[in-house]
């Protein structure tokens, strides 16, 4: 194994776990001086079928980034008929759909854990993209509407505090008649996170039998705040349900299910809230 490439690979699924994207991660590299992987494989005599003329030694791209997230040779296994060519004649390559792969696993040493490459393909699908008012919140991309499946849009504006930021259905805000709100304010999931964090890692070893799940308790035994990684690492999704009200009183309450990694769902009541303009 190319132990120097290897530390490199093991650090860019680090930095996209501990909430950076792509771009960031190339900058990161680039700044240390980590040579790109055309010249790492030059500098060992090796070659490989792409030109580095014109590169900087250390000018990563978001595009290469996004590749290592995806290369499953790095949990151990062969990956054959990524590619295949027009005809005999025509030798350029063209990639085929990754149904028609054939993977041969463990087939040798692996650099990244299954675990780690789960949490990083589930960071991809909800990744969380900057806009004019800067990046999303650490929740975004991981709450859904509990009835219509519809992921919940974040919606802040210029001027709000934290605290007046929500989620809404996605359906319901194109489509008003065919969901609910669903409506939930960051700051109450939040808190539920961060409070059920807690007792988690805080739980006897004997509460918990998923080897896997074990192994992350063990990691964050002292949790005081929310980060993209601790929320990654532990929670697959949010559904949100939509408020009901309380027979005899003017309170309505809300449930939310979060989806643990391994061990399942778990439903836990909140009290709903109005938005905050």
């Amino acid at each position: 194994m190319d132990e120097e490439a290897a530390e490199v690979v093991m650090e860019i699924f680090r930095l996209c776990i501990a909430g950076y994207g792509p771009s960031q991660i190339a900058s990161i590299l680039e700044k240390r001086q980590i040579e790109i992987p055309i010249y790492h494989a030059k500098r060992l005599g090796i070659t490989l079928p792409a030109r580095s003329d014109g590169h900087s030694p250390y000018g990563w791209d978001d595009t290469t980034i996004t590749q290592i997230f995806t290369r499953q040779e790095y949990l151990g296994h062969t990956v054959n008929f990524k590619t295949r060519t027009k005809s005999f004649r025509d030798k350029k390559k063209l990639a085929n759909d990754p149904s028609e792969w054939v993977i041969f696993e463990n087939t040798h040493e692996a650099i990244i854990d299954q675990e780690s490459f789960d949490i990083v393909q589930r960071i991809r699908e909800g990744r969380r993209r900057v806009t004019p008012i800067g990046e999303m919140p650490i929740l975004s991309g991981i709450l859904f509407c509990a009835d219509c499946g519809s992921k919940l849009d974040q919606v802040r504006h210029r001027g709000w505090m934290h605290e007046q930021e929500i989620f809404v259905c996605a359906k319901y805000r194109k489509h008003k008649g065919m969901c609910t709100p669903h409506q939930i304010h960051n700051v109450q999931v939040e808190e539920i996170l961060l409070r059920e964090l807690r007792l988690i890692t805080a739980s006897k070893e004997q509460r918990l039998n998923v080897d896997s799940f074990l192994g992350m308790v063990r990691k964050y035994t002292d949790i005081t705040e929310l980060t993209a990684e601790i929320i990654r690492s532990f929670v697959e999704k949010i559904e949100v349900k939509k408020p009901e009200k309380v027979p005899g009183t003017r309170t309505k309450k809300q449930t939310v299910v979060i989806y643990w990694n391994f061990i399942g769902a778990v439903e836990i009541p909140v009290e709903a809230q109005e938005k905050t303009a």
